[in-house]
């Protein structure tokens, strides 16, 4: 099933971190990381998936790649959403969204948008959810990324579905789809 085919990726992954571990390509192996941790958190251990996250974090601040670091940031936040752990994903989405609009980086000002808005709604703070999750769908429709709109228009219905606005959750769940 759904757990055999994670632990067979996250198996894969090990095996290239074994193989292709080097000091000197610390983008490769903070990427390689950050999938392991985005593996971790889709079997459902938060903690492993955690350490993997901060290992990979502390090696991409060694480096210039700003990219990676946003990816990296985006998993760390989801992380700690799946963990409970609001403070910590606040502290990761203000660092995304400072760095991705320091660097004009118009898709990751967005995807900072979405997961602060995606924080708010876990923290029954719609007001906060609503402005963010609204940003984010504007900018993602400037730049006509259908897939980012479509996750958008899905954590939108997420939220009025929590507000138990019914009927606008079912139209932006038909958007998404």
């Amino acid at each position: 099933g759904r757990q055999g085919r994670w632990q067979k990726c996250l198996s894969l992954n090990k095996i290239v971190w074994k193989v292709k571990h080097n000091k000197k390509d610390l983008l490769g192996d903070s990427g390689l990381l950050n999938v392991i941790a985005a593996t971790y958190l889709k079997m459902g251990d938060c903690n492993k998936a955690l350490e993997e996250h901060e290992r990979s974090l502390s090696i991409v601040r060694k480096t210039e790649g700003l990219i990676l670091l946003f990816q990296i940031l985006g998993t760390g936040i989801n992380i700690h959403l799946e963990l409970g752990d609001f403070k910590n994903a606040l502290v990761k989405a203000e660092e995304l969204y400072n760095k991705a609009k320091d660097s004009d980086a118009k898709n990751y000002i967005g995807v900072s948008l979405k997961l602060f808005g995606m924080i708010y709604l876990y923290k029954n703070q719609f007001e906060k959810s609503t402005k963010n999750l609204y940003r984010s769908l504007t900018i993602r429709e400037e730049l006509n990324d259908e897939g980012a709109i479509g996750s958008s228009y899905f954590s939108i219905a997420k939220l009025h579905y929590k507000t138990k606005e019914y009927s606008k959750a079912l139209e932006y769940i038909n958007r998404a789809i």
